[in-house]
């Protein structure tokens, strides 16, 4: 969708999660404005398989015994999965000067930017939802393994997760828990740790109904929210006439009550939080950015 105005445009992308994963649609977005400017673009290699990518063997399609699928009528969604397809998305923009001072003092503190946010968004939502306060939390971190594989900035689906486990008594020094937030994906950054994960599942997915397939989503991706970083844009923002001034997103849910996403871009050396949730509650970028100021003592930045 192209909404256009004399002197600026937003343009929504909406793309099925089987064919790309959040950094494809921000190479797709690149292209688009590399079209506009007037740029001819080659034709793109396909690319294998995630699976040839990694080295596995190649797992054929098993269908599903006539036992396992319904003999009539529609198949109902699990109670726990969200019933309301309504979504609700904020978004806050953090200046240059807070994204800066917060990767120096990332960089200074032994984690990253991801291990910051990662530790912001678990103790503001202890702050904003009561669930979180006593029970386990775990932030679920998809993983970008090009660089890995050694494969061009392209549109595919190639992403691996990560997941962090938080107990309810833990530390709650805020440096102490992005550290402990970085660390605990160090396995799943690594070529031996995304294969292995990527072995593990492929071969429990193969011939599930509906019912199965669900409860599998349940037990493997529940986690009590998402936090999707696409790290800084991988290209210059100035493409001819045109200038890509924001990039908001991903905007993506898994279908759970209780859904939280986090989609994290950074353009123009700003930061910028997209949270999208089928359960409003009281802001929560907000209280992660009031999170984030105390742990760095820098002044808010604007909206």
């Amino acid at each position: 969708m192209l909404l256009h105005q004399a002197h600026r445009s937003v343009f929504i992308l909406t793309a099925h999660h089987s064919i790309g994963d959040g950094i494809s649609s921000s190479f797709l977005v690149r292209d688009v404005l590399r079209a506009l400017s007037g740029e001819h673009l080659e034709a793109l290699p396909v690319i294998p398989s995630v699976e040839k990518l990694f080295g596995l063997p190649r797992n054929t399609p098993v269908e599903a015994s006539s036992e396992s699928q319904p003999a009539t009528g529609a198949v109902g969604r699990p109670g726990t999965y969200q019933k309301d397809p309504r979504p609700q998305i904020r978004r806050l923009r953090l200046s240059q000067e807070f994204t800066n001072s917060l990767m120096e003092r990332s960089r200074k503190e032994g984690t990253t930017v991801h291990g910051a946010l990662s530790a912001a968004l678990v103790l503001a939502g202890r702050q904003v939802y009561s669930e979180w306060k006593e029970n386990l939390v775990r932030i679920l971190s998809p993983v970008d393994p090009r660089k890995l594989l050694g494969i061009v900035d392209n549109v595919t689906l190639t992403f691996t997760t990560g997941q962090v486990s938080v107990e309810p008594c833990g530390n709650t020094d805020f440096w102490e828990l992005a550290r402990f937030m970085k660390s605990g994906l160090s396995s799943s950054q690594t070529h031996e740790g995304a294969s292995f994960a990527l072995e593990l599942l492929t071969p429990a997915v193969k011939g599930l109904d509906i019912q199965s397939a669900a409860q599998l989503g349940l037990h493997v991706f529940k986690g009590e929210a998402m936090l999707s970083n696409l790290g800084n844009v991988r290209y210059d923002t100035t493409f001819g006439k045109l200038k890509l001034e924001a990039l908001w997103g991903p905007s993506v849910l898994r279908g759970f009550e209780g859904d939280q996403t986090i989609g994290v871009a950074t353009v123009n050396g700003s930061l910028r939080l997209l949270h999208t949730t089928f359960n409003p509650q009281p802001p929560l970028l907000e209280v992660m950015e009031q999170v984030l100021t105390t742990a760095c003592a820098i002044e808010a930045s604007s909206t």
